[in-house]
């Protein structure tokens, strides 16, 4: 695009709306190699929406919370492309890191 004015995004073109977005309440994680100089970024990692209360983004994140904020929301996927189990366990899941997370309940 045109710096601040237009966003070309998969062939549409997008101009300033003027309204705010409020982003969700997200869970991040950041890791950082304090051990170089100057210190570096290893590793950024989204791992779930926590809270959508006061969120203007439709309770996504990144590229489409913005489009929907903005007034341009992506279509739903396929119905056939969803997956059986949600992509994010629960918050009371016993080991967030084991893929096999919806099987230990």
């Amino acid at each position: 695009g045109d710096g601040p004015q237009l966003l070309k995004l998969e062939g549409c073109d997008l101009k300033p709306t003027g309204k705010e977005v409020v982003w969700p309440l997200e869970w991040w994680t950041l890791t950082i190699n304090a051990q170089k100089v100057p210190p570096s970024l290893v590793r950024l990692k989204f791992i779930k929406v926590l809270d959508t209360a006061r969120c203007s983004t439709g309770g996504d994140s990144l590229v489409p919370g913005c489009l929907f904020a903005i007034g341009k929301p992506l279509p739903p996927g396929p119905v056939a492309l969803e997956h059986p189990f949600p992509a994010f366990p629960p918050l009371d899941a016993v080991d967030l890191n084991d893929p096999n997370w919806w099987q230990m309940r």
